[in-house]
């Protein structure tokens, strides 16, 4: 169910991309009709930075819809996808928040320690900031930041996510419903 509901958020992410930001229509079809390792093998055909970063959000809705639970070889493809968007094109707050995504993913799939060893939390933080640098108002990487400081704070705990990341439940609700008022 909850993989159903994050695919379904990755298509309404979709559905409000800018027409300058669109990638091939055969990769949009094949993602609209749930074939999202196809639309991302369309997407990563085209070296355009939105088309990459398109890939990689399909890459991610491909490893949460896996069979069987969450596809490490899929995140980690989106994570490429995601890094290659950014070295084509800094400024596109698209590619910072997939890589984002991917990573906070890669997280959960891999356990605490192994998460902590890759710097995954910080990774993840980095890009949030990074895009709401270029955006400050951007919803996506508003409610994005809000999740990563509730995650952070339900895996880690109150006082070590504040200690360790600076992360806190407070600072995570202000974040997700800033968008909302």
């Amino acid at each position: 169910m909850l993989r159903t509901l994050f695919a379904i958020l990755f298509a309404s992410v979709l559905a409000t991309a800018s027409a300058a930001a669109a990638p091939a229509q055969a990769a949009l079809d094949a993602y609209r009709g749930g074939d999202y390792a196809g639309a991302a093998s369309v997407a990563e055909s085209d070296p355009a930075a939105a088309s990459l970063a398109f890939a990689a959000r399909a890459r991610i809705a491909e490893a949460i819809t896996a069979p069987g639970g969450f596809s490490i070889e899929a995140l980690d493809r989106a994570r490429i996808d995601a890094e290659r968007a950014i070295e084509r094109d800094p400024s596109l707050v698209e590619g910072h928040l997939q890589a984002a995504v991917a990573l906070g993913f890669r997280a959960r799939v891999i356990g605490i320690m192994q998460a902590r060893s890759e710097e995954l939390p910080e990774r993840a933080h980095a890009h949030l900031e990074r895009a709401l640098a270029i955006d400050p108002s951007n919803p996506w990487a508003l409610a994005s930041l809000g999740a990563w400081h509730l995650e952070i704070v339900t895996r880690a705990g109150p006082i070590l996510a504040s200690l360790t990341y600076g992360a806190s439940e407070s600072e995570g609700l202000d974040r997700k419903s800033t968008r909302l008022n």
